[in-house]
């Protein structure tokens, strides 16, 4: 499998389950989001809902039907007017599908319809093993 066998589309409620496991994953990993705790499909439903095609998409890369990435592009600092071309951008790969070029992919998907969502800069927060002490 590599890149080229991936499909990227906008995410749909029936996809929420996968999102959901795949963040999950990202949490027990310690090293790429800065959530402790994980998160029941019921607890993200509020959060999915508040996502549109037009201004705040959620990409999701499938593979044999399997969604196996997310791409989320969120408000940045919501409420303030001279933010609103500002959006924060993260994106989470499913673990058995590591260094395949699909998180690339998903990140060149979004910043190739920034325009159409009217965004003119992406934010990204990287995170390195986020442990409590």
């Amino acid at each position: 499998m590599n890149s080229k066998d991936i499909n990227i589309r906008f995410a749909n409620r029936a996809d929420l389950p996968e999102i959901v496991e795949i963040y999950n994953q990202a949490i027990r990993s310690n090293t790429a989001t800065g959530d402790l705790e994980e998160f029941l499909v019921k607890e993200k439903e509020e959060w999915f809902s508040s996502f549109s095609e037009l201004l705040y998409p959620i990409y999701v890369a499938e593979c044999d039907s399997k969604v196996v990435a997310y791409c989320s592009v969120s408000p940045y600092r919501p409420g303030r007017g001279a933010m609103k071309s500002i959006a924060e951008i993260s994106y989470y790969v499913h673990k058995n599908y590591f260094r395949k070029g699909i998180g690339r992919k998903l990140l060149k998907y979004a910043l190739q319809n920034a325009q159409r969502i009217e965004k003119k800069v992406f934010i990204a927060i990287l995170l390195d093993k986020c442990k409590v002490n």
